[in-house]
């Protein structure tokens, strides 16, 4: 995989947005609020990060917690 296809993947995690989570978790959470929604989206991009790069020994998604959120690079 090349820099250029490392690139265009995160790209592609970072076009999930609400419209791809809101079924997910109404379904799972609440369907009277939206309370936690943004996270739900960038937990999802996190999750999909990890699906895409998890057989490629040169990259790593790194899961580091800051507080009540969680920062996902890429390296």
């Amino acid at each position: 995989m090349g820099n250029e296809e490392v690139i265009d993947s995160i790209l592609q995690v970072m076009k999930v947005t609400r419209r791809d989570v809101i079924d997910d978790f109404r379904e799972a959470i609440s369907d009277v609020n939206t309370n936690g929604l943004p996270q739900a989206v960038w937990a999802r991009r996190a999750k999909v990060l990890v699906k895409i790069f998890k057989h490629n020994d040169r990259i790593k998604v790194l899961h580091i917690k800051r507080g009540f959120w969680e920062i996902n690079p890429v390296f």
